[in-house]
């Protein structure tokens, strides 16, 4: 089956542009899944120049596989 959230939703797979080239950015964050994006996310948002590099598609994989909870692991701080 396909989680709730994505009921309703047309299985479009979104494509983004290929990384070439240089760039410059402050803060590279490597994976695009719930939480790679949530902090990506909150760089941009503080108006840090944020790179979101993800191998595969944004928010698919474990992330769409998930119950869409962050839980805090427990290791030692």
């Amino acid at each position: 089956g396909r989680p709730l959230w994505l009921r309703g939703i047309a299985r479009v797979k979104q494509r983004y542009l290929t990384l070439s080239g240089p760039h410059d950015t402050t803060v590279a964050v490597v994976g695009g899944g719930m939480t790679g994006a949530l902090v990506a996310h909150a760089f941009a948002s503080a108006g840090i120049s944020t790179t979101l590099l993800e191998g595969a598609l944004i928010a698919h994989g474990s992330t769409v596989a998930s119950s869409a909870v962050l839980l805090r692991e427990p290791d030692l701080d």
